[in-house]
């Protein structure tokens, strides 16, 4: 383990979105699956060892000695309380291995709990004032079971300092001692005179394990409590013995396929049994299948929720998308152990998940458009003729009818008596003072009536001149009667994007890096040779062409499954484990 385990912020931002699954995401290595199996074989397999073997656990209060005695029983068979000291007497815990499991009171806290676990190991006890013990009580956890949350059916008796050798020391010689250590609080005074104590009187049997706690745990600390450790050694042995060093984790069971080699090498071969046949067996062919399995399943189960989420979302300022991808790579290499490989690539991986989450994201948002109306101006126009007048002169032939007087002439006698009378009247008008106009007026109806006329009517054709005036169409005029808007077409404007439900697209992303991510770690960093794809990328690329063949077939139901919603969830990674697991949905 290194400190780049604390690089994990996507997969620490991925767990929060899994708060409901808080084990989900937990990198299960090689190692720890191993562990698995061989825990699975001691707690179950009837005399796997050829003798009983005796396993006393010891070391500094709080260390982890009982949470690794409750992680080979299985059940929180061990009491821990929490409180500073633990334990306050010696428990055995007799597996049908015929391992018996002892956990003795912590050191370096109270005196008088540090001499219970002197006296049941023949240490000298610490004399400071009275804190020296005479008996300690042996609690067999044998029959032990768990009943609503407490621990019953422990059989206890008392171990007196006079009776030790025969009812203790004689019956249980211890096999091998596993020295817990919590790397974070350190190795103190306390400490290395218990260890030089413990490696004077038993030598070579004892196993260092070193105990992480995840997430707090650093190498500098671990190797901090190394050198202390080595120090004891060469002040007890000098040259001639070094640690036997495990490192592991004691409530999730990482280390314990490695601590179980390591006691392996202390215990007399004689009283291995079948542990070493178990242990280079096909526990790591069945533990490689196992992880595989494990990895993809989580794997399934993040793409599910994922999937029914709409893409766009953030968490912790990052895109949830991409934060998944990250955290899925982030697993993979602590799940695969390929930190060492992947150390160079980390700005890669990073790179890669926001490539890819940034293209799923924008496949799956859609642009909301409104239609706007294309307008312009446009005259009312109509066309009005425009005429001319055309003068046109001609004589017009016509039929006339007139009267004509034809005058003939009257009789003498006739004639006479017209122009009498009429000088009677011109003298009668001098006499009266007439006017000589009057007179000639008689005169002159004296002259018309002497004389006979007629009128008769003459027809007879003349010439008329005849002026017409025409109009003549000249042209047209346009003339602009009116105003209006018209719509002339439409264009569409962008007022937001829709962020859709992931589907598909995100199933396929997280599942390719997810595998691509494997294979590549399982390549030992991508030394696939010869196509120039053994990279990160090309591993990711090849993985998301067989998933999206996969994904083509299984499409219909993934669908429909996709349009349910949250309550499909579990359904979805069923389905994805079936496909790309080898279990059946």
């Amino acid at each position: 383990m290194s400190d780049s385990h604390h690089d994990g912020d996507a997969l620490d931002l991925l767990k929060a979105i899994f708060h409901d699954k808080p084990r989900l995401l937990r990198a299960v290595t090689l190692g720890d699956l191993e562990g698995q199996g061989v825990l699975s074989e001691v707690r179950t397999h009837a005399r796997l060892f050829g003798d009983p073997v005796y396993q006393f656990t010891v070391g500094r209060t709080q260390a982890g000695k009982s949470t690794l005695g409750n992680l080979l029983f299985g059940a929180d068979a061990m009491r821990v309380t929490g409180r500073q000291d633990t334990t306050k007497e010696v428990g055995v815990l007799p597996m049908r291995s015929d391992l018996y499991f002892f956990d003795t009171p912590g050191a370096g806290s109270d005196e008088k709990y540090e001499n219970y676990a002197r006296l049941a190991l023949g240490l000298p006890q610490i004399d400071d004032g009275g804190d020296t013990v005479s008996s300690f009580e042996l609690w067999d956890f044998g029959e032990a079971r768990v009943e609503d949350g407490g621990t019953v059916g422990v059989q206890r008796r008392t171990i007196t300092a006079d009776r030790w050798e025969e009812d203790f020391a004689g019956p249980y010689p211890p096999d091998v001692l596993v020295y817990v250590v919590d790397a974070v609080k350190g190795f103190i005074r306390p400490d290395r005179t218990y260890l030089r104590h413990i490696l004077e009187r038993y030598g070579d049997k004892v196993v260092i394990a070193l105990n992480w706690f995840e997430g707090r745990t650093t190498r500098t600390e671990v190797d901090n409590v190394r050198a202390q450790i080595e120090m004891v050694y060469d002040t007890v042995f000098g040259s001639a013995a070094a640690p036997r060093f495990v490192e592991f984790n004691a409530r999730t069971g990482t280390g314990v396929h490695d601590l179980t080699r390591a006691l392996c090498q202390v215990i007399a071969p004689e009283k291995l049994g079948g542990i070493q046949a178990v242990l280079d067996g096909d526990l790591k062919e069945h533990a490689r299948v196992e992880r595989g399995l494990h990895y993809r399943r989580t794997v399934h189960r993040i793409a599910a929720r994922l999937a029914l989420n709409t893409v766009g979302q953030d968490l912790g300022g990052k895109d949830l998308i991409a934060v998944a991808a990250g955290g899925i790579s982030q697993l993979g290499v602590l799940t695969f152990e390929a930190e060492e490989a992947a150390s160079a690539l980390r700005g890669e991986l990073a790179t890669l998940a926001e490539r890819e989450a940034r293209a799923v994201r924008a496949e799956r948002t859609e642009t909301l458009t409104t239609k706007e109306a294309k307008t312009q101006q446009r005259d009312i126009v109509v066309h009005e003729p425009k005429f001319e007048n055309e003068v046109v002169k001609k004589k017009h032939k016509q039929k006339i009818t007139r009267e004509v007087e034809e005058v003939t002439g009257k009789g003498l006698w006739d004639v006479v008596k017209v122009y009498a009378k009429s000088g009677y009247d011109q003298l009668e008008n001098l006499v009266d003072g007439g006017s000589v106009q009057d007179r000639e007026k008689i005169r002159a109806r004296a002259r018309r009536d002497s004389v006979h006329t007629t009128t008769r009517q003459v027809e007879e054709e003349i010439e008329v001149p005849v002026t017409e005036v025409r109009q003549k169409l000249a042209g047209y005029e346009k003339r602009v009667i009116d105003t209006v808007t018209e719509v002339v077409g439409f264009t569409e404007r962008a007022v937001g994007t829709n962020a859709l439900q992931g589907g598909l697209p995100v199933i396929q992303l997280l599942l390719g890096v997810g595998a691509g991510v494997e294979a590549y770690c399982l390549d030992g960093g991508g030394k696939t040779g010869g196509d120039g794809r053994g990279g990160l990328d090309g591993h990711v690329e090849r993985e998301r062409q067989r998933i999206a063949l996969a994904l083509n077939r299984a499409e219909p139901r993934l669908v429909k499954l996709l349009a349910k919603g949250d309550e499909a969830e579990e359904e979805i990674a069923g389905l994805l484990d079936g496909l790309f697991a080898g279990t059946a949905s």
